[in-house]
């Protein structure tokens, strides 16, 4: 009696983890500012902060990945610049 592999493959290839990725948020491209990317990003999600000068403060309470392209975040020297709370 011959039998298929199919069935067994299908079952192996629901056990394999798959990498989850998530979205990229680029600062002034999808949103105007960090946090405004930094507020609509989801756990697992990217903020790409671009090459520039930023003039805001940020506060990130998600876990999430900021990746800077040589920008620079400039708080005005009004406190904090960059709060991580995640």
């Amino acid at each position: 009696m011959r039998r298929s592999l199919t069935p067994l493959l299908i079952c192996v290839g629901c056990l394999v983890p798959t990498a989850a990725t998530g979205k990229t948020w680029v600062a002034g491209k999808d949103a105007s500012t960090i946090q405004a990317c930094v507020d609509r990003a989801e756990t697992g999600d990217v903020v790409e902060v671009p090459s520039g000068i930023w003039r805001e403060r940020v506060t990130v309470a998600k876990s999430i990945a900021l990746k800077g392209r040589g920008g620079i975040l400039d708080g005005g020297g009004e406190g904090t610049v960059l709060r991580i709370r995640a």
